[in-house]
Formats: C-alpha cells, sequence, structure tokens
C-alpha cells in the first residue's frame, strides 16, 4: 500500500509539474519578450540615400554561460525601404559613435579601443584603426570628417598619459597627417576644435583667453586670427556657423556674443536676462540659410541676427537636436531609452514655426524636409511625413 501510494504521489507531482510548466509557458514566451532587439541610434546621411540604425539587446549567449548585450548596425536604403538592409558589424550595446562622411562616401563606427571607417556603397571596409595606429586609442569620442571626405579627426584620451589629443588622418593611405597636442586641445570633447571648413582652430587654453588660430591639415595651426579675453572655465555654449563665417559663444554674464571669423568684429549681442542658465552649459547653433542664432536652455529661442528681433521663444524644448540643411524645420527631443514618455517637438520655419509633438526619441529629418525617422515607444524605426503629420511604416527589427 505504502509503494502504491508512494508511486501516485510521484506519479501526481510529475502531472503536477507539467500542468505547472503548461500554464507558466506564456508567461514565460511573454517574459522573453519583453527584452526584444530594439532601435538605440539612427544617424541618416547628408544625401539622404542611407539610414545607419544601431539595434541592441539584452540576450543569453549561446557559447557560454552569461548573459550581455549584443547589437550590430545595419545600412538601410531610404528609396527603397522595403529591401532588407544590410548588416555592417557588430558593436558594444553602449558608445558607439557613429559618423556619416559630408559627402555621404563613408560611414565611421568609434567604440572603446576602435575606430572603423567603411564604404556605405558597400560596406567594404577602408580604415581599420586598430591594426594602423600605434598607439591604442581610449576614448574617440569626437569624430568629424573634412568637407571633401578625404580626411578624418578625432579628439583621442590615450591609455598612457590619459591627455587628450587631437589627430586627424588620411583615409585613403591609413596614415596620420597631423597631431595637436594635450594642451593646446583642452579636456572638453563637447566643444568644437575645428570650424566646419576645417580652417580655423578654437585654442581653448590660450593663457589670453578663448583664441581663434588660423589652421591648416598639412601643416597645422597657423597665425592668431582673435581673442576673447575670458576665463574659458566660464564659458556655457559655443558654435561656428555652418559656413564657418561667423563664431559665437555664451559668457557667464548672461550674455550671447557673435564675431565674424575673418575680421574678428563683434556683429551681434544678445544680453539673456531672465533666459540666462548661470553656470549651465547650453546648446547654441546657427541657421544654415537664414541669419539665426538659436540659443536652448530649458526653452528654445531663435533671433534674426540681422534685426536682433526675436523670432521663437517656446515654453519648453526638450534637447535641442539640430535645423535642417534649408532652415525648414527645427528638431528637439529628450535623450535617454525610449519610454512611453519620451517625445520629439518639431517647429515648421516655414509655417510661422507651427508645433507638433511625435513619439519616440532620436529623431532624424531626411534633407527634403519631409520624412523624419524615430525610434518610436516599442524600439523600432518609425517612419513619419512631418508634412501630413503621418506614420508611413514602422520598420521591422532585422536580426543577424
Amino acid at each position: 500500500m505504502t509503494v502504491f501510494t508512494l508511486k501516485m504521489n510521484n506519479r501526481a507531482y510529475t502531472i503536477a509539474i507539467l500542468v505547472c510548466f503548461l500554464a507558466c509557458l506564456p508567461y514565460l514566451v511573454q517574459a522573453q519578450e519583453r527584452v526584444p532587439w530594439e532601435a538605440v541610434k539612427i544617424l541618416m546621411s547628408n544625401a539622404g540615400q542611407h539610414m545607419a540604425v544601431k539595434y541592441g539587446a539584452y540576450v543569453k549567449k549561446e557559447d557560454r554561460d552569461e548573459s550581455g548585450y549584443d547589437s550590430g548596425v545595419w545600412i538601410y536604403d531610404l528609396d527603397d525601404l522595403l529591401s532588407p538592409p544590410r548588416y555592417l558589424r557588430g558593436t558594444s550595446f553602449s558608445d558607439t559613435y557613429i559618423a556619416i562622411s559630408p559627402d555621404s562616401r563613408y560611414i565611421s563606427l568609434a567604440e572603446y579601443e576602435r575606430l572603423e571607417i567603411f564604404n556605405l556603397g558597400d560596406n567594404s571596409l577602408i580604415l581599420d584603426m586598430q591594426r594602423t595606429a600605434t598607439e591604442k586609442p581610449l576614448d574617440l569620442s569626437t569624430i568629424s570628417f573634412s568637407a571633401d571626405g578625404l580626411s578624418i579627426m578625432f579628439l583621442s584620451d590615450w591609455w598612457a598619459t590619459r591627455d587628450h589629443e587631437l589627430s586627424i588622418w588620411d583615409i585613403d593611405t591609413g596614415s596620420r597627417i597631423l597631431s595637436i597636442p594635450a594642451e593646446r586641445v583642452g579636456q572638453s570633447w563637447q566643444l568644437p576644435k575645428l570650424s566646419p571648413d576645417w580652417r580655423q582652430f578654437l585654442d581653448w587654453w590660450h593663457p589670453e583667453g578663448v583664441q581663434l588660430r588660423a589652421f591648416d591639415v598639412q601643416q597645422g595651426l597657423g597665425s592668431p586670427l582673435g581673442v576673447v579675453p575670458i576665463d574659458t572655465i566660464d564659458v556655457r555654449g559655443i558654435a561656428f556657423s555652418p559656413d564657418s563665417s561667423l563664431f559665437g559663444l555664451v559668457i557667464p554674464d548672461g550674455e550671447i556674443k557673435v564675431y565674424r571669423t575673418d575680421t574678428w568684429e563683434l556683429s551681434f549681442i544678445q544680453v539673456l536676462g531672465e533666459h540666462s542658465c548661470g553656470g549651465a552649459d547650453v546648446t547654441l547653433a546657427f541657421g544654415h540659410i537664414n541669419p539665426w542664432l538659436i540659443y536652448e536652455c530649458n526653452r528654445l529661442l531663435v533671433w534674426d541676427i540681422e534685426t536682433g528681433a526675436l523670432l521663437l521663444q517656446t515654453e519648453r524644448s526638450g534637447q535641442f537636436r539640430y535645423i535642417t540643411q534649408d532652415d525648414g524645420v527645427l528638431v528637439a527631443g529628450l535623450l535617454g531609452r525610449v519610454s512611453a514618455y519620451s517625445e520629439i517637438i518639431v517647429w515648421d520655419a516655414k509655417d510661422n514655426f507651427e508645433t507638433s509633438v511625435y513619439p519616440g526619441t532620436n529623431p532624424q529629418v531626411h534633407p527634403n524636409g519631409e520624412l523624419m525617422a524615430t525610434i518610436g515607444p516599442d524600439g523600432k524605426v518609425w517612419i513619419w511625413n512631418i508634412k501630413s503629420k503621418q506614420l508611413l511604416v514602422t520598420l521591422p527589427v532585422p536580426r543577424h
């Protein structure tokens, strides 16, 4: 009797476990679906033909008994979004800096101790800094291509000295053209070191203040062009105009000053007053075509620097991202992980700065000023028509 009861108990126990497993199976599947691959970063080429998207997820490794992040970068053809994207390569889940050359020929992926440049058309590897550089770059946080797409600049933090160094490399030959030592570069990667045309260099740590010097990619630093006698620690925001003709900075007494880079003449000054952010860093930018000065610190303000007129003043702004090439659309967005509460704010400058709000993060606007790609609340790439304010397509997440 005891043996029979024991067998029955074992059978009942097995059946109970099986029933429980089957009952819990939907929840297990649902738990796995809580960590799907999602878009992490988007970057659109200047020509509007390609879009790079970095996807990632927390996954269980199959080849070893541990978990971690897997991610990679895919290239989309914006003229044919229905075609499968091209896989570029795997990446680390965080801290991957993606840049596309102005001529849209090259794309660079910079990570911890790794910088690679690929041909954007066929994914071929052009330059591998891991194999080329004798040193190992610890931090490749500032990446910039020259206007002609022949050279690449980055600010490095070398392992041995922990000193910043500005390096410029020839993409075709893989050789270093120029290095600028730490004492001339400064310590803040957020600040621009070269003007967009690469003909002016911002000497951030000059003893007399913020100095602008002539620059040549082959010869390096040239003669001084002008100086602002101010302690660099107190500067809150700084920017060059897209054509490199203007240079602006926000100083701690609540003023914005704009200088001409050819004569160093003070061409515009704006007292911020109640809009001053005190010791906080701000975003400063210029229009591409219109004489606009854009200032963002908790709210967005746009001035016409020829007339001094205030064109736009918002109650909120998120974090300013950029203005389109035709000055038609201003875009701001909240940073951080995608969530239902993240949003993108778009101002239509051609329609009296009409405001529209979209869900998601990481907005990228097509050069035609109509299409916008974002990371939606579901972690997928959403393509919007910002003229009609309609969602056109949600891209499926690729697998590799």
